[in-house]
C-alpha cells in the first residue's frame, strides 16, 4: 500500500488524538485489500464517507469494523501528517492613487 507516500503521511502507532496532526485509519477486508479510509477530525471524532452524499461522524473506528456486507473490515494501519498552519495574507485595498 503506497497511499502514505502519495499524500505525505507517515505511520502512526494508533488512532489516539494528537494535536497538530491529521490522522487517517485504513480499513482492509479479509484479503487485506483496502476497503475504506476514515479521517480524524480536530475534535478527535472520525469522519467517513459512506457513498455519494452520505458523510457520517463516529466516535471510534470500531463503529465501522466487521466482516459483514455492510461493514468495512478491520483497521490495518493508522497514518498521520502534520497540519500545516494557515497563513493569512493581508491585501492592501486599491485606493486608485499611485504610491
Amino acid at each position: 500500500m503506497n497511499f502514505s507516500m502519495q499524500v505525505s503521511y507517515t505511520k502512526a502507532e494508533d488512532g489516539s488524538f494528537e494535536g497538530g496532526f491529521e490522522k487517517v485509519a485504513i480499513y482492509v477486508d479479509l484479503d487485506l485489500s483496502p476497503t475504506h479510509v476514515a479521517k480524524q477530525l480536530p475534535s478527535g471524532r472520525w469522519k467517513s464517507k459512506l457513498g455519494k452524499g452520505h458523510d457520517i461522524e463516529h466516535d471510534t473506528v470500531d463503529a465501522l469494523e466487521g466482516d459483514q456486507m455492510d461493514e468495512y473490515g478491520i483497521v490495518a494501519q493508522y497514518l498521520r501528517r502534520r497540519i500545516q498552519p494557515v497563513v493569512q495574507r493581508h491585501v492592501r485595498p486599491n485606493t486608485g492613487a499611485d504610491s
